[in-house]
Parts: structure tokens; sequence; C-alpha cells
């Protein structure tokens, strides 16, 4: 299992899970419980939360993915197909319902 992510912040491990996950590339986050006993440990590589996943074939695509999502977008603003909320070009998935952009 490779590890494609790294973060201080476990809500942000979770949300790149499941940016690869609707891609189809099955990953877990790990040091989930860790993460929350900030403070009382330090917070280093082998602590913080991580993001792997199991098909090392498809580690570029996942790195090329959460790549993409992490840079700004310029644009118009978009709706989201799911529930209609209203979001900003650099939105890449629907604060509301968690649904990806699409195009």
């Amino acid at each position: 299992m490779r590890i494609v992510f790294r973060s201080e912040n476990l809500a942000e491990a979770h949300r790149v899970r499941g940016l690869l996950e609707a891609h189809g590339i099955a990953a877990l986050v790990e040091n989930e419980l860790l993460s929350s006993l900030r403070g009382s440990i330090p917070l280093d590589l082998t602590t913080i939360p991580v993001v792997r996943i199991a098909d090392e074939a498809r580690a570029d695509e996942a790195e090329r993915l959460i790549a993409a999502e992490a840079s700004p977008k310029d644009g118009p603003p978009w709706r989201c197909g799911e529930c209609g909320t209203m979001h900003e070009a650099a939105f890449t998935s629907c604060w509301k319902c968690g649904a990806h952009r699409s195009g």
C-alpha cells in the first residue's frame, strides 16, 4: 500500500480519500486515532493522518487528482448537479452534499 497524501488535518485526509474513491481508487485513512492525541504526542510523519491506496499502479493517477483538486480554478460559478447549490469555480465538490463537480 502506498501513501499518496499526508496532512495534519484529519478532515482534509478524509476529503482526499473521498475524492479518490469517487474516481474508483480504493483508499483508506490511517493514523486517525493518533491525530486525536494532538498535544499529547508529537505530530510527525509517523503520526499524522495519511491516505494510502492499495493499487500502486494507480498512484500517479491518484497524485494527479489530488494536485488538480488543490490547485485554484478560474472560471464561472457552477451549480451542483445533485442538490443545486451554487459554488465558486475554485470548488471541485459540493460543500452541501459532497457531490463532485462534473465537467
